[in-house]
C-alpha cells in the first residue's frame, strides 16, 4: 500500500503542474488575442482616416486650391458616418507655374482614448481655366 500512496502524490503534483502551465498557456493567447483586437481596430481607424482626407483631397482637386473653399471649409467634421474624425487643410502657394502643396491632416481619438493623427499630402497645379472644350491637338503631327 505504500506504493499506492505515493503514486497518488504524482498524480496531484502532475495536475498542479498542468493546470498552471495551462494557465500560463492561456493567458499568453489572451495577451495575444486583446493586442490584436486593438491592433485591428486602429488599423480600422487609420483606413477610415484615409478615406476622409482622400475624400477632401479629392474635393480640392476638383475645384482647384483657390476655388475648394467655396465647396468645403479648411477646418472642420467630416460628415455622417465619419463624424468622429475631424479634417484641417493646410495650403501653401506655390511661386507662378509651381503646383501648390496641399496638406490635409485627420484627427481623430481612438477607442484607448489616445488623440490619433493621419496627414495627407500632394502637389496640386493650379487651374489655369475652365474651357469647356480645350484644343488638344498637337502642333504637328506625330510621325510614328
Amino acid at each position: 500500500m505504500v506504493g499506492g500512496g505515493r503514486r497518488h502524490g504524482f498524480l496531484l503534483v502532475d495536475v498542479i503542474v498542468g493546470t498552471v502551465l495551462l494557465g500560463i498557456a492561456l493567458g499568453g493567447i489572451l495577451t495575444v488575442s486583446v493586442r490584436a483586437l486593438s491592433l485591428q481596430r486602429e488599423s480600422g481607424d487609420l483606413r477610415q482616416a484615409g478615406m476622409v482626407a482622400d475624400e477632401i483631397m479629392s474635393t480640392v482637386h476638383a475645384y482647384g486650391t483657390e476655388e475648394y473653399r467655396n465647396v468645403i471649409r479648411s477646418r472642420g467634421r467630416a460628415t455622417a458616418p465619419f463624424d468622429r474624425f475631424s479634417y484641417e487643410i493646410d495650403v501653401d502657394g506655390g511661386s507662378v507655374g509651381e503646383p501648390d502643396e496641399v496638406e490635409v491632416l485627420v484627427t481623430w481619438q481612438s477607442a484607448t482614448g489616445q488623440r490619433r493623427s493621419f496627414v495627407l499630402e500632394a502637389l496640386i497645379a493650379p487651374r489655369l481655366g475652365d474651357e469647356p472644350d480645350p484644343n488638344r491637338q498637337p502642333p504637328e503631327p506625330i510621325d510614328r
